[in-house]
């Protein structure tokens, strides 16, 4: 069975060696690796061209302005193999990523699609609290409801084909758009826990808010979890309501029982950050940017759902 790697980039001059590294490492290599750039004003492209993998044909296209469904629509398209798998270049494949995410497609026809799992790949400390918040352990998925990302799926051709590709008129959150219109054409779905990459997450506050404000946008956007987001903004405005009560009363007692409840319940929602006070505050605050940021960017995407002129309006929802 032949698989075509396919990814996209856009100014990873920083980190393109060490994926090509861990593609050429594969226990079974790719026959074929198709990069789509997006408009990289580093050298991302001439680091990819320099570089040479044994074995391994690498196709590199230059499609300046792509966001990345239309990266990957373009690279599927030219890819030569009826078997794709996708991940990212800021990812590090695990030595058996390919080997483990193809082995359900191999051994049984039916299946159409395989999600591998993402772990994270944590080098400093902040980097390690945004692991604890964003990656979900995959011993809880639950695999007849488990939606594929891509930073870690392979699927053939024919299925990408039923859905019409990636929804190109989303910047983020096409994947997750993806996998659900593949579930709704009844394509079959197997998840690989031992198909492992691993994802080395944003390093520092603003470009952890920008990633998830996007990622929001794109929820919104998409009408993806609605129930999951409705819970999040009650809650913040019932904390914003009790904020106003407290000012409004002026009681120094009511106060000190307010940050006592807001203790117990931020330590009982982070029982991984028990390793002292720094991380446990750095905890929280990262927890605190990204739900607010994708709050933010959920009723941004949601307004542009329903006021822009000319917005896409799916009606289409994950019930989580």
């Amino acid at each position: 069975m032949r698989v075509s790697v396919v990814t996209t980039v856009k100014n990873e001059e920083a980190t393109i060696g060490e994926y090509l590294s861990a593609l050429a490492a594969q226990s079974r290599t790719p026959d074929e690796v198709v990069i789509v750039d997006g408009g990289s004003s580093d050298e991302t492209v001439a680091a990819i061209r320099e570089r040479h993998l044994s074995g391994i044909a690498v196709e590199v296209i230059e499609e300046p302005g792509a966001n990345i469904a239309r990266g990957r629509n373009i690279g599927i398209a030219r890819a030569s193999s009826e078997v794709i798998a996708v991940t990212d270049s800021g990812c590090r494949p695990d030595g058996s990523w390919l080997e483990n995410l193809l082995r359900p497609l191999d051994e049984d026809p039916s299946v159409d699609v395989v999600a591998g799992v993402v772990l994270g790949d944590a080098r400093t400390p902040f980097e390690q609290c945004v692991v604890d918040v964003a990656v979900v352990d995959p011993a809880l998925f639950d695999e007849e409801r488990f939606h594929p990302i891509s930073r870690n799926v392979a699927f053939r051709k024919s299925a990408w084909q039923r859905v019409g590709g990636y929804p190109e008129w989303l910047y983020t959150a096409e994947d997750t758009l993806f996998s659900v219109l593949l579930r709704e054409a009844g394509c079959r779905i197997r998840l690989a826990r031992d198909a492992r990459v691993y994802w080395r997450p944003r390093g520092t506050f603003r470009q952890l808010f920008r990633q998830y404000f996007l990622y929001g946008v794109g929820n919104g956007r998409a009408n993806l979890f609605p129930p999951e987001y409705r819970r999040r903004i009650i809650s913040h405005v019932l904390a914003l309501g009790g904020v106003v009560v407290l000012v409004i009363a002026g009681s120094i007692w009511l106060w000190a029982a307010a940050v006592v409840l807001l203790l117990l319940y931020l330590h009982r929602r982070s029982p991984r950050s028990r390793r002292g006070l720094r991380r446990y505050l750095m905890l929280q605050a990262v927890r605190r940017v990204r739900f607010s940021a994708e709050m933010l960017g959920y009723a941004v995407g949601t307004l542009r759902r329903l006021l822009a002129p000319g917005e896409r309006r799916p009606k289409r929802r994950i019930l989580t």
